[in-house]
């Protein structure tokens, strides 16, 4: 299921300010963000994505129009999650993507890894 223009802008919005952004491992919030793990194609030297420029292109993907889908979270419970593949090369698996939007201005970035989701 897609999301609203609203909830877009604040996926966006929040993806691009460092202090709204969090990464952060829990066990009440887990979290597969391995974006050092990730063939970032842009890169000139062909080296892993960075955590900046993961969250740019999550960013710049949310602008273009990407397709997002909205799916419910087990952890936390009641809690919705936003998802995105993202195919970058032909070759190489797609890129998911996994975000939450949080209270107090936040932005939880629950994945960014290669294949899929479950893996």
């Amino acid at each position: 299921m897609g999301i609203s223009e609203r909830v877009r802008r604040d996926l966006i919005r929040y993806a691009r300010n460092k202090r709204s952004r969090l990464t952060d491992y829990s066990l009440d919030r887990q979290t597969e963000w391995k974006p050092f793990a990730v063939h970032n194609p842009s890169s000139p030297l062909g080296v892993a994505f960075s955590d900046e420029a993961a969250w740019n292109l999550i960013a710049s993907q949310l602008k273009s129009g990407h397709e997002v889908n909205s799916v419910a979270l087990k952890k936390p419970p009641d809690t919705i999650g936003y998802s995105m593949r993202i195919k970058l090369e032909p070759n190489f698996p797609a890129l998911c993507a996994g975000l939450e939007l949080g209270v107090q201005l936040r932005e939880f970035g629950r994945g960014f890894h290669s294949g899929d989701y479950g893996q």
